[in-house]
């Protein structure tokens, strides 16, 4: 189980990476939050960021149910 929670953790850091970035362009473009539009290329980010997070909700209970059920994901 060990490498599967450094994977996880591997991807939750991108994931927190991603926000930071997002967060860095909003002052960057002048997109007030709550709003997600405005610039292109914050609007890139921004779905960049969505995408992932979307991700994450299929991923990592897969990892966890296959670090259960495969001998070598331990």
């Amino acid at each position: 189980m060990k490498y599967s929670a450094l994977i996880i953790l591997i991807a939750l850091f991108q994931y927190l990476f991603f926000t930071g970035r997002v967060g860095l362009a909003r002052g960057k473009y002048g997109v007030d939050a709550p709003s997600t539009t405005g610039n292109e290329i914050f609007e890139r980010l921004y779905r960049v960021q969505q995408n992932t997070m979307e991700q994450l909700l299929v991923f990592i209970p897969a990892m966890i149910a296959l670090a259960g059920f495969v001998p070598w994901a331990d």
